[in-house]
């Protein structure tokens, strides 16, 4: 491939992974603590309308790699007892077969047993181990303080555990979906300290449908002028090749 159409390629695969980020940004953007994508393309191309630049030099300064916004989403109320937001940096911890995972998500119910788990079936973990609440306790007589503490009348419960990580730590968290992440074997959270939870709260997802959807016709746009340069260079060889060819 000769040098203008390799080039063109390049910015092609960029912008086919803002595509599908964007795509799975708004496919998203009602579920509770989704963390939307990020690539280096939608930061450069933010950085330069800001500066009044054309958005087409974003293009041609930026890879393909994606990483997530972990940023707070707005927190809604729901009055569901059951609902638990995360105020600040920190996820709640669950318990997988896999070994412990941790999410935004705070959406709880009681399994069959009575213990405490996610929208998923996994057990939330507790600093002491599940929480379990006795079979003579409504869900509506759970108290969840600010700190995590599980408990009914003076009877405590147990603590969620919220955990965090370091900031260089928090990019390395690899997404398993559903709002699930899962941490390398490198990276190890620590107890979370300037987080409070509210209950009958929800976290909603920090994805911006606005700017989504200006990044999709950006793109879309971007995509198609570059598929016609594509086409124009190699209607250019092929008329060089002939002109050799007969000379």
């Amino acid at each position: 491939m000769d040098p203008v159409s390799n080039n063109v390629a390049s910015s092609l695969a960029a912008l086919t992974n803002q595509y599908e980020a964007t795509t799975s940004n708004l496919a998203n953007a009602s579920t509770i603590g989704y963390k939307r994508r990020v690539t280096a393309f939608s930061q450069e191309l933010q950085r330069q309308m800001a500066v009044g630049t054309e958005a087409a030099n974003a293009v041609s300064q930026v890879n393909s790699h994606t990483t997530l916004d972990f940023g707070q989403g707005a927190i809604a109320q729901s009055s569901n007892p059951m609902d638990l937001a995360i105020q600040g940096e920190g996820f709640f911890a669950i318990q997988t077969p896999t070994g412990e995972m941790y999410t935004r998500n705070g959406c709880f119910r009681l399994s069959d047993n009575r213990q405490l788990v996610d929208a998923n079936g996994h057990l939330v973990a507790g600093d002491g181990g599940p929480i379990t609440v006795p079979s003579t306790t409504d869900v509506s007589q759970l108290h969840v303080g600010t700190d995590g503490t599980v408990s009914t009348g003076d009877t405590v419960l147990g603590k969620i555990k919220v955990v965090t990580f370091a900031k260089e730590d928090v990019p390395k968290l690899l997404s398993l979906g559903m709002g699930i992440y899962q941490a390398p074997p490198d990276v190890s959270p620590s107890p979370a300290t300037n987080t409070t939870i509210a209950q009958g709260y929800r976290e909603s997802s920090n994805v911006n449908v606005v700017e989504e959807l200006v990044n999709m016709i950006t793109v879309s746009r971007m995509y198609e002028a570059g598929v016609k340069t594509i086409h124009t260079e190699d209607e250019r060889l092929k008329t060089l090749v002939q002109t050799a060819s007969m000379a």
